[in-house]
């Protein structure tokens, strides 16, 4: 993966209007910095959930996706997904 442009895509779906999401890639090796975020407040039953991040790693890195939808505008009511995936330096 090195240098080039990661694409995520996702669809999250409720038989409620949920209230947008928030896409991570988090370093958990470094402190769980956050190498990437995206925010969309979106509204409806089916979210089409996208992002592009470019890898910038420098050293081969096991990193966390997160996909986090909110169910409400109150922030404490949401869903959180996470998958593991292996990075390579640019």
């Amino acid at each position: 993966m090195g240098g080039q442009e990661v694409i995520i895509n996702a669809e999250a779906t409720a038989d409620f209007t949920l209230h947008g999401y928030d896409i991570y890639i988090i370093d958990p090796s470094h402190g769980n910095d956050t190498l990437y975020h995206n925010h969309a407040h979106t509204h409806g039953t089916v979210l089409p959930i996208e992002g592009t991040w470019t890898n910038n790693v420098t050293h081969h890195k096991d990193l966390e996706l997160q996909i986090v939808v909110h169910n409400s505008h109150h922030g404490d009511d949401k869903e959180i997904v996470k998958r593991m995936f292996h990075c390579h330096p640019m």
